[in-house]
């Protein structure tokens, strides 16, 4: 008599068999493309592992498709952070804030606006140093409440015989609506006057604020510091200026001395010549067809009479005329011919 039980046939229990197994196999493999932080929960074999969906991780174990390595899970209540490699995929925020402080720090958008100097550092100084004060003339100024407002005017100083004398020192900002000066700002910030710190906006008495502000002394320490370090910037890009140009003068002239050795050397080598003769010296007896040839284009050439100038006056040690030299120009020649 039957118990009531039911045999599975043989293809059924490997069935079973293949369920049972399948989890832990996906289980060793997510663990070896997710690192899954908890903080609230502790996570057991059986229920919060199925939330995650293990046919979405696709794990590729040949070292040649380590490049193409793919994770995704999805997750409930739960921080997952993807390694490849053994290297973190997020991206630091500090690392992006200052990237984006370094650029907006040096944009030309800020050499007009004083209102955006915020924390001046020496570097920020010199950049605007070096650029200038830059005032805003056309523009339609913003009006108070009592319908007063900044002016292009003041940018000019009235002297008693009616002559007008500029104040390159006096900047307007759009942002903040304020007046500033431009070497107090950079100079003396930690003045009490408005001109140095925040901006002023009592546009009523503008005028007599400042006049009696270029007359103080710490505006003109400030204006000394100010041209004194401008002089200083200008004189290092000038000789920056000059070094590049000697560079790139020193880097033509031997670029065309090599031109020159180079076509000596291949109309020897291709008329089977000899180059080398008893000495290795310019202007002696017996010292080879390649050196002779150099000191006859010497008498015509500029190039190779200032190279022999400096050979001759010890100028320099470096001449490139020698043994070593000539055999290296042949086998560059010869390995370009023979590609």
């Amino acid at each position: 008599m039957s118990d009531g039980r039911k045999h599975l046939s043989g293809a059924a229990k490997r069935k079973r068999e293949v369920k049972v197994a399948f989890p832990s196999k996906q289980k060793e493999t997510l663990l070896t493309v997710l690192t899954v932080d908890t903080q609230n929960e502790s996570f057991t074999e059986g229920d919060e592992l199925a939330s995650v969906d293990c046919e979405k991780a696709i794990v590729l174990q040949d070292n040649q498709a380590a490049d193409e390595l793919t994770a995704a899970a999805s997750t409930s209540g739960m921080d997952v952070e993807v390694h490849i490699l053994g290297k973190d995929c997020r991206t630091d925020p500090s690392m992006v804030d200052q990237l984006v402080t370094a650029a907006t720090e040096f944009s030309a958008s800020i050499l007009d606006d004083p209102g955006l100097w915020m924390d001046v550092s020496n570097d920020m100084r010199d950049f605007l140093v070096l650029n200038g004060p830059r005032q805003v003339k056309v523009f339609s100024f913003p009006k108070d409440s009592v319908k007063r407002s900044f002016h292009r005017m003041y940018y000019w100083r009235e002297l008693p015989n009616g002559d007008k004398l500029e104040r390159p020192w006096l900047m307007y900002s759009k942002t903040q609506n304020a007046a500033y000066c431009f070497c107090c700002k950079l100079f003396q910030p930690n003045t009490l006057s408005a001109l140095c710190s925040n901006g002023t906006k009592d546009w009523r008495n503008l005028a007599r604020n400042l006049a009696s502000h270029e007359k103080t002394s710490y505006h003109q320490r400030a204006f000394c510091n100010w041209k004194e370090l401008e002089g200083k910037l200008k004189l290092k890009v000038n000789l920056d200026d000059k070094d590049q140009e000697k560079i790139a003068s020193e880097t033509n002239h031997w670029q065309n001395v090599m031109k020159r050795l180079v076509g000596i050397v291949r109309i020897l080598a291709t008329q089977n010549l000899p180059l080398c003769g008893r000495s290795d010296q310019l202007f002696v007896p017996d010292n080879g067809s390649f050196l002779k040839i150099v000191e006859l284009m010497g008498e015509f050439d500029s190039v190779l009479k200032e190279h022999l100038r400096r050979v001759t006056t010890k100028e320099i040690h470096s001449h490139y005329l020698g043994k070593t030299t000539q055999n290296e120009i042949i086998h560059l020649v010869a390995t370009e011919c023979r590609a």
